[in-house]
């Protein structure tokens, strides 16, 4: 495979303005390149520019930036001029073959239709369950082909490895290609808590411990995922259903056969979770019996979806590309991604989304002008995903349409929220990996912190509690696919998160700096690493 540059770009970089331009920048700014021992391109990423970035991205002009909107639209072709001035080239072929920064992802906006349901056949027997009242889909589980989905069912009980405490549900039970049934609460012995204070705490709060229990499944292969609530979350039904029957942001490519469809998640009520599991021993709705994992014999699992199809619209992801200087690497990839879509309006009020995600966005951005100054061995995709509230669409279809081969990402670097402090590290940029490379990619975080960005709050990636961060962002887009994904983030806890209060006055910028020297120094890092996992 061999990367070409478009010959556009090969003229536009030797234009007299530009030339001009760029030696005007040395004469007057020769500090950068001269004094200290610091890499001579991190210095250029500054809280200045950052602010700038933050200010416009997150502003009321924009709207939300809300996917499909005019407002994220202006939100796009703003960082398409900003990778173009950074000497970033575009690799994406429009449908006349021309190379562009945007690609384009098509969306429907749809309703799930109250004739919707869930059959569970045991043998002979069929039961038919209703959407809304016993069973609703959650996030992603639209994600199939013609609505339908199923199955074999796999109960694994609270779905939870914590192996430092003695306790891991998936023990001895493969639910390799099977739909994994989750219950939810912690475990308990003799009425008493298994697991210490602190662990069952997190875990009791199906907001915090929701992504580990989904990144549980999905490392350990399964199709699906089904949570049967506790009793103290099931007391939010009556919010939840009304609110799965609005519209929904799908991607038209869910329907097209052949392409890889995401993992579904639903929620199914205690008592058909009673019926479903009648033959294990354990009650939901009265929440006795012994919890034990076990496949659940001779059922199959039938979701069948109508569809309700209101609008069909187009948006893009925003990719930028510097190809490798090494002739024996630059055919492999390193991907740094942020979201650049948020909620859009709410009544009157702007979702204006400082920190989610236009923190992360400048923060790549700084980092991308940062690595086009001098090329590394790997090439370097710095990519702005829509969609990812409600769906990571965009990082979806990034990955299913990637230009090249997805066995030659050797990492990538996702960034989401890098900020506000979070309630449990205050000072800290945190460096998350997944598990299943938790020691290696932890250890690369701290190495490159330590060799080049030299990032003055603390850089947490050992930390275990940081479990909980991983797999709510677009990075398990990459995981699922098996390509080592690592989080940057400062924290999804602040009292702004998800309201119109999330404005670019509230925002650290010396935190913001840190990490996006941080992700600087992690791209250039994975870019001329021999072997970093």
């Amino acid at each position: 495979m061999q990367i070409s540059m478009p010959k556009s770009f090969l003229c536009q970089s030797i234009k007299p303005a530009v030339i001009l331009i760029a030696a005007l920048w040395v004469i007057t700014m020769p500090s950068l390149f001269l004094e200290g021992k610091e890499d001579k391109p991190i210095v250029t990423i500054t809280k200045a520019e950052l602010r700038d970035h933050i200010y416009y991205l997150g502003s009321d002009f924009l709207e939300g930036r809300l996917p499909g909107s005019e407002g994220y639209a202006q939100a796009a072709n703003y960082i398409a001029s900003q990778l173009k001035a950074a000497g970033l080239i575009p690799l994406i072929k429009d449908k006349e073959g021309k190379e562009t920064y945007f690609q384009k992802v098509d969306f429907m906006t749809c309703r799930i239709g109250p004739s919707s349901t869930l059959r569970v056949k045991k043998g002979q027997q069929e039961t038919v369950f209703v959407f809304g009242e016993q069973f609703l889909p959650l996030l992603h589980a639209q994600a199939f082909k013609d609505g339908c989905f199923e199955g074999e069912p796999v109960f694994i009980g609270y779905g939870l490895e914590e192996t430092g405490e003695g306790w891991n549900d998936y023990d001895n039970i493969d639910v390799s290609g099977k739909i994994v049934i989750v219950m939810g609460g912690t475990p308990m012995k003799d009425g008493k808590p298994v697991l210490s204070e602190e662990k069952d705490n997190f875990h009791k709060n199906f907001m915090q411990s929701a992504s580990q229990r989904l990144m549980s499944a999905i490392n350990h292969r399964a199709s699906g995922l089904i949570f049967i609530p506790d009793q103290q979350t099931a007391k939010m039904w009556s919010k939840l259903a009304p609110a799965r029957n609005r519209p929904q942001r799908r991607l038209k490519s869910y329907d097209q056969e052949g392409k890889k469809a995401f993992f579904p998640v639903f929620f199914l009520h205690p008592d058909a979770g009673a019926e479903l599991l009648k033959e294990t021993g354990f009650d939901p709705v009265s929440e006795k019996g012994q919890v034990i994992p076990m496949p659940l014999e001779d059922v199959r699992l039938t979701f069948d979806l109508d569809y309700e199809i209101e609008r069909e619209y187009i948006c893009h992801n925003v990719v930028g590309f510097i190809p490798g200087s090494d002739p024996d690497l630059k055919e492999e990839f390193v991907v740094i991604g942020a979201h650049l879509d948020h909620l859009g309006m709410r009544n009157e009020d702007a979702m204006n989304g400082a920190d989610d995600n236009a923190s992360g966005c400048a923060a790549i951005l700084e980092a991308a002008e940062a690595a086009a100054m001098s090329p590394q061995g790997r090439s370097l995709f710095f990519v702005f995903f829509t969609g990812e509230e409600g769906g990571g669409h965009g990082s979806f279809h990034f990955v299913d349409n990637f230009p090249f081969h997805l066995k030659d990402i050797r990492l990538t670097i996702n960034v989401d929220m890098v900020g506000r402090n979070s309630k449990p590290f205050p000072e800290a940029v945190l460096g998350v990996a997944p598990d299943n490379l938790k020691r290696e990619l932890s250890e690369f975080i701290e190495n490159a912190n330590t060799d080049i960005a030299h990032v003055h709050l603390k850089t947490y990636a050992h930390e275990k509690d940081l479990g909980g961060y991983y797999g709510g962002s677009d990075e398990v887009m990459f995981h699922m696919r098996g390509i080592p994904a690592i989080l940057i983030t400062t924290g999804y806890s602040h009292a702004d998160y998800h309201k119109p209060s999330d404005e670019p006055d509230k925002i650290n910028y010396d935190k913001v700096r840190e990490a996006s020297r941080l992700i600087y120094a992690l791209a250039i890092t994975a870019a001329n690493a021999e072997k970093f996992y």
